[in-house]
């Protein structure tokens, strides 16, 4: 009797592990597909950018200066 009860637990125990791991499952999927739908949306605006940043090369007009970039003094001294 007591054999059964233990065994019958254990199952519980399994039967419940698994539903937490389906949900679980279930969380991730969702995940990944938000992080798959944010990088197909970077990778557009990418494109885009980059096809703006052509379009104004094609036009001449000069590049913009790089963010966080220091100019090097006329006399080659830093900063």
């Amino acid at each position: 009797m007591r054999e059964d009860r233990e065994k019958r637990t254990k199952i519980d125990a399994l039967d419940l592990l698994i539903s937490v791991l389906r949900e679980h499952e279930k969380s991730l999927d969702r995940i990944s597909a938000r992080l798959e739908k944010q990088l197909n949306r970077l990778t557009d605006a990418v494109t885009r950018l980059e096809a703006l940043r052509m379009e104004a090369a094609a036009r001449g007009k000069p590049k913009r200066k790089q963010r966080g970039r220091r100019e090097p003094s006329p006399d080659g001294r830093p900063g």
